[in-house]
């Protein structure tokens, strides 16, 4: 369970998915034993993870996200599959999208706009992804030889993502982990 300082909330940034690509993403599931697939309601593209926000931050990352121009829908175009730390290593499995200069602009832009509200430092080493699935032990030769003929099975398709939202990540005691949407503001 995660645990968050009283009087604060756990925030990301996310980009949602339209449900037609969230089905394509998960009609074949990862082929890893001891592996989790991300639920299609938590399936996203994650642009700031906030960490443990108190309540007049919140109001202040809203505020930064109603100055961003919004002005068209943000492409995401998949680039291959990745693993963090590393493929032998993983802890989870992601579709890897190409930086766009849609995606990078507006990612960007948030960065800017969150270090004047909040002074939070910029990401430079940001990598575009959609978590698939977590594993709780890094996959073994067998997993890694049928991750192999998955990945090249695969042809996720282009698509456009739907909105940019504020994310509340909670987990109560003995429910499983919830994405509340606190501030969500649709892409033209």
């Amino acid at each position: 369970m995660l645990q968050t300082p009283p009087h604060t909330k756990r925030l990301f940034l996310a980009l949602e998915l339209s449900e037609d690509f969230k089905t394509a993403l998960l009609a074949s599931p990862v082929p890893i034993r001891n592996s989790r697939m991300t639920a299609p309601d938590k399936l996203h593209l994650t642009l700031r993870f906030l960490g443990n926000i108190p309540p007049l931050e919140e109001e202040k990352i809203i505020a930064a996200c109603r100055e961003i121009p919004l002005k068209a829908p943000i492409p995401l175009h998949p680039e291959g599959f990745g693993a963090f730390p590393s493929l032998k290593k993983a802890s989870s499995f992601h579709l890897k999208l190409k930086p766009l200069p849609a995606l990078t602009g507006l990612k960007n832009l948030l960065d800017e706009k969150l270090e004047l509200a909040l002074g939070l430092p910029r990401e430079n080493d940001y990598q575009p992804h959609i978590t698939l699935c977590r594993m709780k032990r890094s996959p073994g030769e067998s997993d890694l030889k049928a991750l192999e003929t998955w990945t090249h099975s695969q042809h996720p398709p282009q698509t456009l993502a739907r909105s940019l939202t504020l994310f509340h990540s909670q987990q109560l005691p003995g429910e499983p982990l919830s994405h509340i949407p606190l501030f969500q503001t649709p892409l033209p």
